[in-house]
C-alpha cells in the first residue's frame, strides 16, 4: 500500500480496489520454501520490480492501473495462503478452520476459506468483521485481563487492597539493596512496600528505576 502512496492503514484500501480490478492483469511470484511454509519477500520483489520497471515507461502507471494492481496482488497472496491450507489440513487430516486477527478482515480471503471450506467438507470459523481487529489490540485486551487477575491475587495474598503496582526485574533495587530472588518463579510477588507491588519479572540484568 506504502510503495502506491495509498493511504493507512493500507489492507482495507487495497481491498476496496481490488474489487475494482482485473486479478489476471498482472503476474507476480509465488514463492515456495517448504511443505507448509510461505513468505513473502520474493512476492514483495516481484511487485517491486513490476512497479519500478512499468513507472519508468509511464510515470502514471501506479495511478491509472492501481484497481488492477490491489487485485492482482491480493489474489496472489490469498493463493499463497489458500494453497498451504489445503495442503496442512489434508496432510494432517485438519477438518475445523478457524482465521483470525486483523487479515481475517479482508474480503477475499474470507470468501475463499469458505469456499474450500465448502468443497472439502471443512468446518470453517470466521469471525465477524468487527472481531477480526488487529492483533495489537487482542494482546492488549489480553494484558488487561491478566493484569486485573494478577491484582486479584495480589489482594488474596496480602488480605489488603494496594493503590498501585510496580513491575520489576531480578536487579531492582529496594532500599538502596539489591536482593537476590534467583531461583523465584517469574510472576511471583517478591515483595511489597507502601502500597507496591513488586513482581519478579525476568531474571535479566537490567535495573529499572
Amino acid at each position: 500500500a506504502k510503495v502506491m502512496g495509498l493511504p493507512y492503514p493500507g489492507g482495507p484500501v487495497i481491498d476496496a480496489l481490488a474489487k475494482e480490478g482485473n486479478p489476471d492483469a498482472f503476474k507476480f511470484a509465488k514463492p515456495r520454501i517448504g511443505e507448509f511454509d510461505f513468505s513473502f519477500s520474493g512476492l514483495k520483489t516481484s511487485f517491486l520490480y513490476t512497479l519500478r520497471d512499468e513507472v519508468a515507461k509511464n510515470p502514471n502507471f501506479i495511478e491509472e492501473r492501481k484497481c488492477d494492481l490491489c487485485a492482482a496482488i491480493l489474489h496472489t497472496v490469498v493463493d499463497i495462503l489458500a494453497e498451504r491450507l489445503v495442503k496442512a489440513a489434508k496432510h494432517y487430516r485438519i477438518s475445523d478452520i478457524a482465521i483470525g486477527g486483523g487479515v481475517a478482515a479482508n474480503s477475499l480471503l474470507r470468501e475463499r476459506i469458505a469456499a474450500e471450506g465448502e468443497k472439502r467438507g471443512w468446518r470453517t470459523f470466521i469471525p465477524e468483521r468487527r472481531f477480526t481487529t488487529d492483533n495489537a489490540a487482542m494482546i492488549a485486551v489480553a494484558g488487561y485481563f491478566q493484569k486485573k487477575q494478577s491484582e486479584e491475587k495480589m489482594k488474596k495474598l496480602f488480605n489488603r487492597e494496594f493503590t498501585s503496582g510496580y513491575l520489576f526485574n531480578e536487579k531492582f533495587i529496594i532500599n538502596g539493596k539489591r536482593p537476590n530472588h534467583q531461583g523465584i518463579e517469574i510472576g511471583s510477588v517478591v515483595d511489597y512496600k507502601n502500597g507496591y507491588v513488586y513482581i519478579k519479572l525476568t531474571d535479566k540484568l537490567n535495573v529499572h528505576d
